[in-house]
């Protein structure tokens, strides 16, 4: 078994508190396809992010510009033309989890693609971004290259 696939973990679980500005960076060399995916606690409407999106850039840097900023990725509080979708509000179910997913082609990007989520003051929150690269050159053959601590390949039952 060695699907072409890979994780990398752009922001690992931490907690904002108060204003805050967070960034990550996903090398995407080798591969074709990537699905982004934030992951939030569910919190108080104040707690949403006051802008999320990718950037890409040449080389791995977590400076995130609007001249990088990938067209149709990133959020705000309002459509603008500055701003492809509006983020959803928090649910009002306290066990549901707060995710957005961007899918993202990667022919004819640049290598790395750039994260960023922005709080507001009255943020507290609790956030991590993991990134599944897919339709690589080759599969990963050990835990490193999959991007985990374990790999773990479960075969067909005959």
């Amino acid at each position: 078994m060695n699907p072409l696939s890979k994780i990398v973990i752009p922001l690992t679980p931490q907690t904002v508190t108060g204003a805050s500005t967070l960034t990550g960076v996903i090398d995407t060399l080798g591969y074709d396809y990537a699905e982004v995916v934030l992951v939030m606690n569910q919190m108080a409407a104040t707690s949403v992010p006051t802008m999320v999106g990718l950037a890409e850039s040449d080389v791995a840097t977590t400076v995130f510009t609007d001249a990088t900023a990938i067209i149709g990725s990133t959020g705000g509080a309002a459509t603008t033309t500055a701003v492809a979708f509006v983020i959803p509000a928090m649910s009002t179910v306290v066990t549901s989890r707060y995710c957005i997913k961007w899918n993202v082609d990667l022919h004819g990007r640049k290598r790395y693609l750039d994260f960023k989520a922005v709080f507001g003051a009255e943020a507290a929150q609790t956030i991590a971004t993991l990134a599944r690269l897919s339709k690589g050159e080759k599969g990963p053959v050990n835990s490193t290259d999959a991007g985990v601590v374990a790999l773990v390949e479960v075969g067909n039952k005959v």
